[in-house]
């Protein structure tokens, strides 16, 4: 199995490549979409709470305002502000966990052609670009599996 993940190495390098490539292509397509975007808040000055967590924009507030505030959702991990936040972001979503909730935000807060993003982010690099990387590693597995047959039965005859 070592030996198979060793010799795989110089494919799965590729593969990270064109993965790096991809997550800076999404970091930066989201950074000029949406910038800022997931900082709105509903705030009711009146009152001078926040009436609602979600983000808003394209979601309306009714009677309170849209606010941008300093902090983003997640604690402030989850946003397209700089390259840096956008990779990690892109990386969450590529590997699914809680991509949903980052969806839900940018939809809230830019409309439903966010959904057109995240879809195809999903269906590309979640489903078909990691997929690849494991197929290079059972293909190598595989490999390697038969050339360990091969000389065992070339031993025992």
């Amino acid at each position: 199995l070592i030996e198979a993940l060793v010799s795989s190495l110089p494919l799965l390098l590729d593969i990270l490549v064109i993965l790096g490539f991809y997550f800076l292509i999404l970091a930066i397509a989201g950074l000029q979409l949406w910038h800022g975007i997931l900082k709105t808040r509903c705030f009711n000055p009146n009152s001078g709470i926040v009436t609602d967590s979600r983000c808003c924009g394209s979601y309306t507030c009714g009677a309170s305002d849209c606010v941008t505030f300093i902090s983003n959702p997640n604690y402030g991990a989850t946003n397209f502000d700089d390259v840096f936040a956008g990779l990690l972001t892109v990386f969450q979503c590529v590997t699914l966990e809680s991509w949903s909730n980052v969806e839900q935000n940018i939809s809230d807060a830019f409309g439903p052609a966010a959904t057109v993003y995240f879809t195809l982010h999903t269906l590309i690099g979640a489903f078909f670009l990691m997929n690849f990387m494991l197929a290079v590693i059972k293909s190598r597995v595989s490999r390697t599996y038969e050339e360990s047959r091969k000389l065992k039965k070339g031993k025992i005859t």
